[in-house]
């Protein structure tokens, strides 16, 4: 069993989000892709690019845990990328609000 896979079971064993044994290698194969992104933001971005971090590990298992039903299909890792890319990308009202002084 790889470490990433190790590291999903543990943090299901303690937060308990994804139960569906069904969907046990859907959910494991998702965490997967997600850690490898969040590690790539955590060494670009926050520039720590420590082994022994657990920050990616957590970030996957909360996006997962934030945007997936587990009653659910598990969505496609693009699919997911998608909605989160949509959350955080800003509208063109959002855009002239935010050029506008505050006081």
């Amino acid at each position: 069993m790889g470490l990433v896979r190790a590291r999903y079971q543990q943090l299901n064993e303690r937060y308990g989000y994804f139960q569906s044994e069904a969907n046990a290698e859907t959910f494991s194969a998702l965490f997967t892709r997600l850690v490898m992104t969040c590690r790539k933001i955590t060494v670009l971005i926050e520039r720590n690019n420590s082994p022994e971090d657990e920050k990616p590990y957590l970030d996957a298992y909360k996006l997962m845990a934030l945007f997936i039903d587990e009653q659910q299909t598990p969505p496609s890792f693009d699919s997911l990328a998608r909605r989160i890319d949509n959350l955080m990308t800003p509208t063109d009202k959002q855009l002239v609000q935010s050029s506008k002084p505050y006081n």
